[in-house]
């Protein structure tokens, strides 16, 4: 094997390790933050603030390393708004 297959191995197990650790630890955090299992919306509250933290996350270390970031589309920009905004409806309904 050479030296571009062995890093893709290696970053494969890596990375199952990182998924395989996630599920664990979405459990402790259920607890550490008192989260409702019992309610969907809660659930959902803790997932969108877990994905919130690592985009703020990933946003500040594109700027540490000064990339670039894509540019959305307006198309694209107004539908996943809208999403959102249905989404908020429905975890408030329930």
């Amino acid at each position: 094997m050479n030296n571009k297959s062995l890093k893709t191995i290696a970053l494969a197990i890596i990375n199952m390790a990182l998924f395989g650790s996630l599920f664990p630890f979405i459990k402790i955090g259920y607890s550490a933050f008192n989260v409702n299992t019992s309610k969907v919306s809660d659930i959902l509250m803790f997932a969108a603030m877990r994905f919130t933290i690592c985009g703020g996350l990933l946003c500040v270390l594109s700027f540490i390393r000064k990339e670039k970031m894509a540019k959305s589309k307006t198309k694209s920009f107004l539908s996943i708004t809208f999403m959102g905004l249905f989404a908020i409806v429905l975890i408030y309904r329930t």
